[in-house]
């Protein structure tokens, strides 16, 4: 198992999803605690510690992985467009 953890800036993120998707990708979220690099998980940044992205709809889930430390923190949640990855 894997531990959980958010940026502080993921709660805003979160708040701003409208109810009957926020269900959905807290789901996803939980589930990577269970595994943290399910189908459909794309690598992306190429620094020292790379972020993973996972696609829930129009949504888009940004996250690390400390394999060592086993813990996945979210960076940021929020709906696909231009600065999505910026």
């Amino acid at each position: 198992m894997y531990k959980l953890e958010f940026k502080s800036s993921t709660k805003k993120d979160l708040d701003k999803i409208p109810l009957k998707d926020l269900a959905r990708i807290r789901a996803t979220i939980i589930s990577l605690e269970s595994n943290p690099l399910p189908a459909g998980t794309r690598k992306i940044g190429k620094i020292k510690e790379p972020s993973f992205r996972l696609r829930e709809g129009n949504f888009r889930i940004i996250y690390q992985v400390d394999f060592s430390d086993k813990k996945v923190t979210v960076i940021s949640v929020g709906r696909r467009n231009e600065s999505t990855y910026k």
